[in-house]
């Protein structure tokens, strides 16, 4: 097992000069990290939990809490208009507003084509387990539109699922998903809602039930799913699994129509402590096909990992774990439960909730492979938990540019998150 190192390059030295002398000559330059929206505890949103998406470059996003309600909102954040200006935020949706309304969207969004948006929150709606919903934009100025498309209810002694967590587009325009309790075994599921044929009504089916000891439990609130174009489904469960500490999952259609889908446990975690433990957030595969995400705790020094997933070069078989950080626990961050994102360049950008400063109020990371397969750290920003932000529990967004967008589910002016950029 590698020793990781933390390296702070000197691409970063050097603006941290540059910025210095600006200050000490008053020359206009603008800050790598930026506070681009502070979440307030009025009618704005409080703790956003879920990575933002992003369209025509403005950027849309859930908080748990807070909107009319209190009880969650879908807000959307546009860029200035003048130079000088600030970003302008708008709530496009307040959970709670009825009894049969959502409460606490905690999972990121989906736009389809038409600019609807997507997505899930994990109590409310007429059965009180969660809903999946639908906002429509106005034709004009005015309103979105809430549809509910779905309702997690009880059936029998069990029930559809309950708590939904991420959704993610498969063929055909279905709608995949995973719920976090509930199913015929009550340790959660994967499901599928079919688009209506006619009228409004999505159709609901169970595609995996969770089993806990065997087939992982607990698939992570605010994680998200990926399907590949022969509609196989893949994600983490952040418990259960052989030895106990979750697994990465893919979940395939029938060979025939009518046959039951087919989970496979691509890696089980907890095996080995510097395997990491608990993977959370949503996977992202490389050109190459491998998968790479982020184990919350354990690894080398026992505050967490990023993971590489290499399939087998025969086509079945188990796929291979190579570490490329394990966290120490220090000023490099500890316990990253996000995710990663890819740049241009195969830099990997995610997210710890731990570590840093002496705050110990999370960070954002920045890996880069190295000629010899190692991979270095760089800490782009340490979140103080004042103005800046603090726990950093969503995932980021990098754009065309290079910049990343990305949220704190606490801290800022008034403790309740911030939405946060870091130039390049």
């Amino acid at each position: 097992m590698m020793s990781p190192k933390l390296v702070i390059t000197s691409r970063f030295a050097a603006v941290a000069v540059v910025c210095l002398v600006c200050s000490v000559f008053g020359w206009a330059s603008g800050p790598a990290f930026q506070v681009i929206h502070t979440f307030t505890t009025g009618g704005d949103g409080v703790y956003p939990y879920a990575s933002m998406i992003s369209r025509s470059g403005n950027f849309y996003g859930t908080t748990i809490y807070g909107g009319a309600f209190n009880n969650g909102c879908v807000f959307e954040l546009s860029p200035p208009t003048s130079s000088g200006a600030g970003w302008t935020e708008s709530i496009l949706h307040s959970f709670g507003s009825g009894t049969s309304d959502g409460q606490g969207p905690q999972a990121a969004l989906l736009f389809d084509k038409a600019g609807n948006l997507y997505g899930t929150t994990i109590w409310g709606g007429t059965g009180a387990l969660g809903t999946v919903f639908e906002l429509s934009p106005p034709t004009g100025s005015g309103e979105w539109t809430e549809t509910i498309l779905y309702n997690f209810v009880q059936v029998g002694k069990n029930t559809t699922g309950n708590a939904p967590t991420g959704i993610s587009w498969g063929p055909g325009g279905v709608l995949y998903g995973t719920t976090r309790f509930g199913g015929a075994e009550s340790y959660g599921n994967v499901y599928e809602l079919h688009p209506p044929a006619s009228g409004s009504t999505w159709l609901y089916k169970s595609l995996y039930a969770f089993s806990g000891t065997v087939g992982g439990q607990g698939p992570d609130y605010a994680g998200g799913l990926m399907s590949d174009a022969a509609g196989n489904v893949y994600g983490t469960t952040s418990n259960g699994g052989p030895y106990i500490w979750g697994q990465v999952f893919e979940v395939s259609p029938p060979a025939t129509p009518g046959g039951n889908w087919t989970e496979t446990a691509l890696y089980n975690f907890g095996q080995f402590p510097e395997d990491g433990q608990a993977p959370e957030g949503t996977l992202v595969f490389d050109a190459s096909g491998n998968l790479y995400g982020t184990a919350v705790e354990d690894g080398q020094y026992g505050y967490g990992t990023v993971f590489e997933l290499t399939p087998p070069a025969s086509g079945s078989g188990p796929w291979t774990e190579n570490i490329l950080y394990s966290f120490q626990g220090g000023r490099d961050g500890a316990n990253p439960q996000s995710g990663v994102v890819f740049d241009k360049a195969g830099n990997l950008y995610g997210t710890t909730d731990d570590g840093g400063g002496s705050a110990n109020d999370g960070t954002v990371f920045e890996l880069s492979p190295s000629g010899d397969g190692t991979w270095n750290e760089s800490v782009l920003h340490s979140f103080t938990g004042k103005s800046d932000g603090a726990q950093p529990f969503a995932g980021l967004v990098i754009d065309h540019l290079g910049n990343l967008y990305g949220a704190t589910g606490a801290g800022g002016t008034y403790g309740v998150g911030t939405v946060f950029r870091i130039a390049p």
